[in-house]
């Protein structure tokens, strides 16, 4: 249905005055604001399916991009109605309808606060620091079967999110649950008043975004302003500041304070929707996420833990999508029916379905399909799996990955955008950032990692060889990709993968290749480093004008930026050194444009130095994030500590524990002499897999239910072998975490006398990298 039969069909008196008003539309090329609120389907990403004649699509300005580029685009695609603040490309299309607004965000939140007055069930409102999106899946789960419940997608949670999610809520649901996060003084009044919540959920209370509060009780008030309509309010009572601000403010409610984890929270949360009794009231922990694991055949395995409606698969499906090559089928594997609307907007080219029924993919259970499986049947697919029985299809997906090496390197995607997000929150708005990638995102697997933060707004990436960047264009990852490698020794592939190289000398050898490359009426963007202290690479300071006349006989290569590397900015004793390094690298960066005669970006800060100047004027044009975003902060421990959440876990399984007497031996060479009766675990990771062998006889500990359990004897290649003893709850199958969450990597790090990102990168590629996200 076109837009024009759609708005005479679906006019609504609430909505819209009358049906004249709609059809009058038609001949007009302006859209009112009773118009646009009429709209069903809101969107802002140019990436997002839609069911185009029917949607609205905002052009919203942010940091990273602006929505007005992909208005041709969008057009082309179906859609008819715009909210724009420039009006200008769409200028020759006679049949598109706009709304000229100076600020399409804020108009997005106004439309949406119209379109939630007309929603007639109550909301809960979700806020906190962590968790939100966890317990609205929790709740969720509980209150299938029992309520049609409307929520928000992924975590939708911000000043785009919120009205995103309050224009798509179902009309004909009986609750709706959305969640709502501030990062700044000021933002939550207008999400509060958008979303009118009669049921206030706060989760928790923590360190995150600190750097837009003054103090803790700040933050705390502001999110606490999103119950200001509530009757009801639900909080986590284990944290002093927000028992007492929820307390103050809201004395007059119904206060509901729970002790414990989000788990519990949901629970009576639920519990209370239901009409149970709230004290006793709980439920099943859920894991919470997505798990994403390369198969050996080139595809890629998705396994949802917790989506369990037609909602939850169409936001699992939703973001595959966008993660997906769009040369690339996806494939869904599923328990459970799901609408074939979800499937065919999300892309899905075949589904094989398990259950009762009949047809060619078709099965009567999840042991059925895995004996018929090979592993090239899904080859370059993007695989879905979702079923009732977690543990069977955890198995399937087992089986597709060939996960036979159950030692495993687990990627959370979603501290790393957590961890880019602390480190964008202290740049000034017209700072942008490069994301380095080099060396297979430090071990953390560079297709994965630059997906994610392309997603998350990172404006360039940073690689450190040809292939790297090569690699991530053949995945579809579209934004600039600088090469930091100097020596091109193939200019027509950075030149055909549209990748960015380094220039570090006059000698006009490279630049004569590289402009022999470019097609004629084209032009290559090239970065100039420039030695400003580190002593590796770069233009002394006495080359730039050599450099300039040299450059100037290439006229297919334009400079982009001119950088430099800090080589102490994690060495607070050396700040003298790093002060001389920031200041000569804008001498030699003025100097560099003055020749050259056009402006060029510049970049010095890397993690640690835009930690301590990212609110300052060396902060730039970019900035480079390195090793802070895989979770590791090179200030940990002094004034500049940065509070990280960890990315990379490598994580095993005992497979043998056996008991030995005292002066009984473990391991080659019969170094691991027993001092006592031993339980003795044998672990299938050895230096092979990157656990370096000086970490054997003790050196290191491994935890194993929350016991640090040292190693015993060598490691070998293959295996290595841990004392047990004081650890009653290990047994066979046991997980063993070598790093992460529990067993900081700073500690090996520390053991070898090394930094963590060597430690990092050790680890093999045997090793399967499985990638976790909440979505």
């Amino acid at each position: 249905m076109d837009l024009k039969n759609f708005l005479i069909s679906q006019t609504h008196p609430k909505r819209l005055n009358d049906a004249n008003r709609a059809i009058k539309f038609m001949t007009m090329t302006t859209l009112t604001f009773d118009q646009l609120v009429a709209i069903p389907n809101a969107i802002t990403d140019s990436r997002t399916p839609a069911d185009y004649p029917e949607t609205v699509f905002f052009a919203i300005r942010t940091s990273s991009d602006d929505g007005h580029k992909y208005l041709s685009e969008m057009y082309d695609k179906g859609i008819r109605a715009f909210v724009v603040s420039d009006a200008t490309p769409l200028a020759n299309k006679a049949d598109a309808h706009i709304f000229i607004s100076q600020n399409p965000r804020e108009t997005l939140l106004q439309a949406a606060t119209a379109r939630r007055h007309l929603i007639p069930y109550p909301i809960v409102a979700i806020t906190g620091s962590r968790g939100k999106t966890v317990v609205k899946e929790q709740i969720n789960a509980l209150l299938v079967g029992e309520k049609k419940v409307a929520r928000s997608p992924r975590s939708w949670n911000s000043h785009i999110g919120v009205p995103l999610s309050l224009w798509h809520l179902d009309p004909k649901a009986d609750i709706g649950i959305i969640e709502a996060g501030v990062s700044h003084q000021g933002e939550m009044s207008a999400l509060a008043q958008a979303i009118n919540p009669t049921i206030g959920v706060f989760t928790s209370l923590t360190d995150e975004h600190d750097e837009g509060f003054t103090s803790l009780e700040q933050k705390c008030r502001e999110k606490a302003l999103l119950f200001q309509s509530c009757s009801t309010i639900f909080y986590n009572n284990d944290n002093e500041v927000v028992d007492r601000v929820i307390k103050q403010l809201y004395g007059d409610r119904k206060l509901i304070g729970i002790s414990g984890d989000n788990t519990s929270l949901s629970g009576r949360v639920a519990a209370y929707i239901l009409g149970h009794d709230v004290s006793t009231a709980h439920i099943q922990p859920l894991s919470g996420r997505i798990d994403i694991t390369p198969t050996p055949e080139g595809a890629s395995v998705a396994f949802d833990y917790y989506a369990t409606d037609n909602d939850g698969v169409a936001t699992a499906l939703d973001y595959l999508r966008r993660r997906t090559d769009p040369s690339r089928d996806i494939v869904a594997i599923l328990g459970a029916r799901v609408e074939d609307s979800i499937l065919k907007r999300a892309g899905v080219t075949r589904v094989v379905s398990v259950g009762p029924g009949n047809g060619p993919d078709h099965y009567s259970d999840v042991h059925s399909l895995a004996s018929a499986l090979t592993t090239g049947d899904f080859r370059d697919a993007t695989i879905y799996i979702n079923g009732p029985e977690k543990s069977a299809y955890a198995a399937l997906r087992d089986q597709l990955c060939s996960l036979r090496h159950i030692t495993r390197l687990t990627v959370n995607l979603e501290a790393l955008t957590h961890n880019f997000k602390q480190y964008r929150s202290m740049l000034p708005s017209h700072t942008g950032t490069i994301a380095m990638i080099k060396a297979d995102a430090y071990g953390c697997g560079a297709i994965e990692v630059a997906r994610t933060l392309q997603a998350a707004g990172a404006d360039a990436f940073a690689v450190a060889v040809v292939d790297e960047g090569i690699a991530l264009r053949e995945a579809h990852v579209t934004r600039p990709i600088l090469v930091l490698d100097p020596w091109c020794t193939n200019p027509h592939a950075i030149v055909s993968a549209g990748l960015q190289p380094t220039l570090i000398s006059p000698d006009p050898t490279i630049p004569a290749a590289l402009n022999d490359c470019v097609p004629e009426g084209q032009t290559l963007n090239v970065h100039v480093k420039l030695d400003t202290g580190m002593h590796r690479l770069g233009l002394e300071p006495n080359q730039i004008k050599a450099f300039c006349e040299m450059i100037d006989r290439f006229p297919k290569l334009k400079v982009a930026s001119t950088f430099s590397h800090l080589s102490t900015a994690d060495c607070l004793n050396e700040n003298q050194y790093t002060l001389g390094q920031l200041s000569l690298f804008n001498n030699m960066s003025g100097k560099l444009e003055h020749h050259l005669g056009y402006g060029i970006k510049r970049h010095i800060l890397n993690t640690a130095g835009t930690r301590r100047f990212g609110n300052t004027d060396h902060a730039h044009d970019l900035v480079r994030l390195g090793i802070g975003l895989y979770g590791i902060d090179p200030l940990a421990g002094t004034e500049f500590t940065t509070p990280l959440l960890t990315v990379a876990s490598l994580t095993t399984t005992i497979i043998a524990i056996t008991e030995y007497d005292a002066g009984a031996t473990v391991g080659y060479g019969r170094h691991g002499v027993l001092t006592r009766h031993s339980r003795i675990a044998t672990l299938p990771i050895g230096y092979a897999d990157g656990l370096n062998r000086r970490l054997s006889r003790g050196a290191a500990s491994f935890e194993v239910a929350g016991v640090m359990c040292p190693t015993v004897g060598n490691i070998c290649m293959d295996l290595c072998m841990i004392d047990v003893t004081d650890c009653p709850e290990a047994r066979v199958g046991s997980s063993v975490e070598i790093f992460g969450p529990q067993a900081p990597i700073q500690r090996l790090a520390d053991t070898l006398g090394t930094i963590p990102y060597e430690v990092l990168t050790w680890v093999s590629p045997r090793v399967k990298r499985v990638y976790q996200s909440s979505i």
